[in-house]
């Protein structure tokens, strides 16, 4: 079901409503951007990457900066990135994980 609902399979019949929206044939990634994710259940952290980074990894898809501008990380992209780190570090003091930072 949690498959079905993130995009990742397709019903035979009915649908799936979100937000008075069907999205029974939504690819992943547009159901993603409308803020419904999985997760599994294996929560380690990237290896060599901190608290910090593997947030900001989470945010990635809430990023609208495009590939070039992103590449050259100028302007739109640079205070894109600033915002969402922003944004993580507020969720880092709310989760007091300061210390693990």
């Amino acid at each position: 079901m949690l498959n079905m609902i993130s995009g990742f399979y397709h019903p035979d019949e009915g649908s799936i409503v979100f937000e008075d929206k069907d999205i029974s044939n939504t690819p992943p990634a547009k159901i993603a951007e409308m803020g419904v994710a999985r997760t599994f259940q294996n929560i380690a952290l990237f290896r060599g990457m901190t608290v910090l980074e593997n947030m900001m990894l989470g945010r990635h898809v809430l990023m609208k900066t495009g590939v070039l501008s992103a590449f050259l990380y100028w302007g739109p992209a640079q205070r894109e990135e600033v915002r969402h780190r922003e944004r993580v570090e507020e969720i880092i003091d709310f989760l007091n994980l300061t210390d693990l930072r």
